[in-house]
């Protein structure tokens, strides 16, 4: 059998473990499903509303199956832990990391108005009173900027790409990160930034 058919088998059987309505995701992931706001099921009992036909299922897929912020077999998030999630966009890191464990507080920091909306969605599907969302943007400075909106939500950035699809242009409130560190609980054990570059 070939490595390519290899991978996607088990690719397959992987999202069949994470969503109790995995047929919805392999179809989306192939992007064989219209696109409209879908509702994801966890095996766990957790639950996203995401935009269907877009990269959504593939960031569940990404943060919760292929652990790209949890990578080593050794780590996860203890009791107590205090969580920084510097980019939040639809709040699936946020969700991950508020459920690991008793007593994570995450402050999450996502400044994109449409993803700020399924942000919040979610975390108030998932019951969460242990996340704290801020609708602004981690920058080098405080103040406002020009929030880049590109066609693909995991793309919006403060830097303008010449590779990237830009649909429309936003004005945020920034923050520096001496601020988000002054405003959020100390020790912050887990810091997770996905912000395009900034």
């Amino acid at each position: 059998m070939n490595m390519k058919l290899t991978n996607m088998i088990g690719k397959s059987r992987s999202v069949a473990q994470l969503y109790s309505n995995w047929p919805t995701a392999l179809l989306d992931r192939s992007r064989l499903i219209p696109r409209r706001p879908l509702l994801y099921n966890l095996r766990n009992g957790v639950r996203f509303q995401v935009q269907g036909r877009s990269f959504d299922v593939q960031v569940i897929n990404e943060i919760w199956i292929d652990k790209i912020y949890t990578p080593s077999p050794q780590f996860s998030i203890r009791d107590g832990w205090i969580v920084a999630d510097i980019g939040g966009q639809k709040g699936i890191f946020a969700v991950l990391a508020a459920t690991s464990a008793r007593g994570v507080k995450v402050f999450t920091f996502e400044p994109a108005p449409d993803s700020l909306a399924t942000l919040r969605r979610n975390v108030a599907l998932n019951g969460l009173s242990n996340v704290t969302i801020f609708g602004v943007a981690v920058s080098s400075k405080d103040g406002e900027a020009q929030l880049h909106l590109a066609a693909d939500s995991g793309c919006n950035s403060l830097i303008q790409r010449s590779d990237v699809s830009i649909r429309d242009d936003v004005k945020v409130e920034t923050w520096s990160m001496e601020r988000v560190l002054k405003t959020i609980p100390h020790p912050v054990n887990l810091l997770k930034m996905d912000i395009e570059g900034m």
